[in-house]
Formats: C-alpha cells, sequence, structure tokens
C-alpha cells in the first residue's frame, strides 16, 4: 500500500475529508520525494503534489501515486487546494498544526472553503511504523557507522 493510500485510509478515523501536508518531514514521507517546497493534498479518492518549477520535473519522475500540478503566481497553492476541495466536496481538511505559523495558518483559513482541522497526528502515527524500505535504510546506515567505527578504533577493540 502506498504511503497515499495509508494516509487516505485514515481519514476517517480523524473524521476528515482531506489531509493537506505543508512540512518537509512529511512531505517526503508521503511523496518519497524530498523538496524545500510543496503541498501535497490527499483525498479518499486521489492524491496531488503542488509544487514550483524547479521540482516540477523532478516530482514528476519520482513520485508515483499522485496528480503533479506546478504552482505559480497564475496558480498559487492556495488556488490549486481550492481546486481539490471543489472537485471532492472537501468539508473537513487536516492540517499540520505542529508545524505551520499562525500567518500561515490564517492565510489557509481565509482563502480556503472548509474548515480546516489540527491532524499532524495522523502522518505521525504513520511514520512511526517503519515500512521494509525505511527498515533496510536504517540497517544499511547501521552497517556504514558500525564499519565506520571499526576502521577509527582498529586494532584497539580486539585489547579491551
Amino acid at each position: 500500500m502506498s504511503r497515499f493510500a495509508k494516509i487516505a485510509a485514515k481519514l476517517p478515523e480523524y473524521g476528515l475529508d482531506a489531509m493537506m501536508i505543508t512540512s518537509a518531514p512529511n512531505r517526503l514521507y508521503a511523496t518519497g520525494f524530498k523538496s524545500s517546497a510543496g503541498v501535497a493534498v490527499v483525498t479518499a479518492d486521489a492524491s496531488y503534489f503542488f509544487v514550483d518549477s524547479r521540482y516540477i520535473e523532478a516530482a514528476g519522475n519520482k513520485i508515483q501515486g499522485a496528480e503533479i500540478r506546478e504552482m505559480n503566481k497564475n496558480n498559487p497553492y492556495e488556488q490549486l487546494v481550492s481546486e481539490v476541495i471543489a472537485k471532492h466536496g472537501v468539508k473537513k481538511m487536516g492540517y499540520e498544526e505542529s508545524y505551520i505559523t499562525v500567518a500561515s495558518f490564517n492565510n489557509w483559513q481565509a482563502k480556503l472553503s472548509c474548515e480546516l482541522v489540527p491532524a499532524t497526528q495522523l502522518v505521525m502515527d504513520l511514520r512511526s511504523i517503519k515500512d521494509e524500505e525505511e527498515i533496510a535504510h536504517m540497517t544499511a546506515a547501521q552497517r556504514i557507522a558500525e564499519k565506520a567505527l571499526q576502521e577509527v578504533l582498529g586494532d584497539h577493540v580486539h585489547q579491551a
């Protein structure tokens, strides 16, 4: 199951129609794509990733299971998210209250036609359970650290 699908499956538990993901760590978790900007929106039926021109081509090549759209001055994030709200009839959308500033929240709230519901925990709960790929990366990192420590300590390890 994709991470988008895992997020979508959790929406009813939180009483949400959609989840808006704006923070870098949770965007990376949801999309598998590292960027300094972007907004992911997950509904029960579809997932979206909005990003600026710096990342649009790479995002299109890397991200699967989401519609990728370019954000620009004619199509700002608020407009793109509003289109998703209208298309899917979103009434309640989760947002990451642990990551968003008050100014950003006020901007989103003023421009979106749905109720914004604090829901950072939805993604955090999913991130706390590691999948096979994450475990493989953690294991590989541990092996690299072990090898580096052995090289630094050399024969001193066996003398202790």
